[in-house]
């Protein structure tokens, strides 16, 4: 992409990006730290205050092991504050602001790199930044911003699997590991997409299989450093009956509770998924089109080296997060299952970038503007919230009916929103400054 088409681009990008994000700052409720912790019941925030406020040190009182263990970013928050001279509470919400940003730069670059229409790339980003609970939570009570560290360090790993980076990579998965434990299983998913994948057989040759080992031992050995550290203020370890459905109480209302807290904060990037997958599935060869696997080469029918495997290593890491908290007992997840879950949203946001860029150079046509707006009005109406937004839904039953309504709308609309097979394939054009939105050549 010529140099001045890819700051074209990327000025838009990340504009629609700001947008969204003052959207959700004007209709956010912003409350004070008492009221998000005694009023909304965020009451981790007081552990991670504790650690934060012990800064430089390490805490003296014993607090629950698995907050103890992401003890790290609480630490940074509070050597901040004392360096700065501000309270632990101002640096709490200023990391938050400064990691939201981080975070929407790191995927708007990865976006770049897959090269789909600036429309497509807008619904992808929206399809992060207003969904009701990936940052909206964080502007109301801003203690857990561990929690938006571990979607940076997941965000850079799928970046670096997307691009088959090893830097990346291993640098998003040892991030993530240092703000949750919950870094461990996408992190061996990771290791096994490097063994397996034939683009990095070539990117890295005989080094593959170290490289895919060293992916899940080095963050193992990190968490095993964090575990030494935090353990003179860690409490006792949860048995594993009471943390997960071994030891749940399997009526069928509980359960059904708790996998739909763990699936609705999904519905909207699952059914763009499945509409972007309805479309392209009697595409002989779609998602194979790319260049020679880890060639290196873009060819003009692609910009992902083995698409499809990038698709399936990004689901799968995916997975490895959201599929933790459905193995939860429900009496542990204690209704955090939506902020659980969500933290793996992103590898499922890239996996759609990627699918979508495929579909518009397979069919030769771009995702309109008309369509694109669509889809982006429905992701605004579905990120009003019952608890985070000053307007929006009465209750939770609201929430949930609201999400799957515009998760059917969306499925409708992009389905629905590409030409037929059989009609004329219109050039696509060599810059994204076209004013038609034509993804790159």
């Amino acid at each position: 992409m010529p140099a001045r088409s890819a700051r074209w681009y990327a000025s838009r990008l990340l504009g629609a990006s700001l947008g969204f994000l003052v959207f959700l700052g004007v209709t956010n409720k912003w409350v004070s730290w008492d009221a998000a912790v005694y009023q909304y019941k965020n009451s981790d925030d007081i552990n991670y205050r504790l650690m934060a406020q012990a800064a430089p040190g390490l805490l003296n009182r014993r607090i629950p092991e698995w907050h103890a263990e992401r003890f790290a970013v609480s630490w940074i928050v509070g050597v901040t504050a004392k360096l700065l001279g501000f309270s632990v509470v101002t640096s709490f919400r200023v990391w938050v602001i400064l990691v939201i940003l981080a975070i929407c730069l790191v995927l708007a670059e990865t976006l770049l790199r897959i090269e789909l229409s600036l429309a497509a790339s807008i619904v992808c980003m929206a399809a992060f930044i207003l969904n009701a609970y990936t940052l909206r939570p964080f502007i109301l009570a801003p203690g857990s911003v561990g929690d938006l560290v571990f979607v940076l360090g997941t965000a850079v790993a799928v970046r670096g699997l997307l691009l088959r980076s090893p830097a990346s990579l291993l640098g998003g998965v040892l991030l993530a590991t240092m703000a949750r434990q919950t870094a461990l299983p996408p992190a061996a998913v990771a290791a096994v997409a490097v063994a397996v994948d034939p683009a990095w057989r070539a990117r890295l040759g005989r080094g593959r299989l170290p490289f895919a080992t060293l992916t899940l031992a080095l963050p193992l050995a990190e968490y095993a450093a964090i575990r030494i550290v935090s353990h003179p203020f860690a409490g006792p370890p949860p048995s594993l009956h009471a943390m997960t459905l071994l030891g749940a109480s399997l009526t069928t209302s509980n359960l059904a509770q708790h996998f739909s807290r763990c699936v609705n904060v999904l519905l909207s990037v699952l059914a763009l998924l499945l509409a972007v997958w309805w479309i392209g599935r009697r595409i002989p060869g779609w998602l194979q089109r790319g260049a020679m696997a880890g060639s290196g080469i873009r060819s003009s029918r692609s910009a992902v080296p083995g698409p499809r495997a990038a698709v399936y290593a990004c689901l799968a890491f995916g997975l490895a997060i959201v599929i933790q908290p459905v193995l939860m007992n429900p009496a542990w997840a204690s209704y955090n299952e939506n902020r659980l879950s969500v933290i793996g949203l992103i590898p499922f946001v890239v996996a759609l970038a990627v699918m979508l860029g495929e579909l518009e150079r397979a069919r030769s046509q771009a995702m309109s503007a008309r369509t694109a707006a669509a889809v982006v009005g429905l992701l605004v109406l579905a990120s009003f919230h019952h608890i985070y937004t000053v307007i929006g839904t009465a209750n939770k039953g609201q929430t949930l009916a609201l999400e799957a309504i515009v998760a059917v709308a969306l499925l409708s609309v992009v389905a629905r929103s590409f030409r037929p097979l059989s009609a004329p394939r219109p050039t696509l054009g060599p810059s994204p400054a076209r004013a038609d939105g034509t993804p790159p050549s």
